[in-house]
């Protein structure tokens, strides 16, 4: 099995196209198994993510010092 990935749209009649490079490499009748993805953004997870980076060391992390 050989997997690629790539970013899309879907089109307005509910398409996904491929990029022409992926197009070359697999057949006209080429089976395939497809799997969508949903990039959904939280804006307050990413700042939160965001905010514990550039914290850096966080006092919750005292918990893996004595491992």
């Amino acid at each position: 099995m050989e997997v690629f990935e790539y970013y899309s749209q879907v089109s307005e009649d509910g398409r996904l196209d491929l990029p022409e490079a992926l197009k070359s490499q697999i057949g006209s009748k080429q089976k395939l198994r497809v799997m969508v993805f949903l990039e959904k953004e939280d804006p307050d997870w990413n700042n939160a993510a965001a905010l514990k980076f550039f914290q850096g060391y966080a006092d919750e992390d005292s918990i893996y010092d004595a491992l």
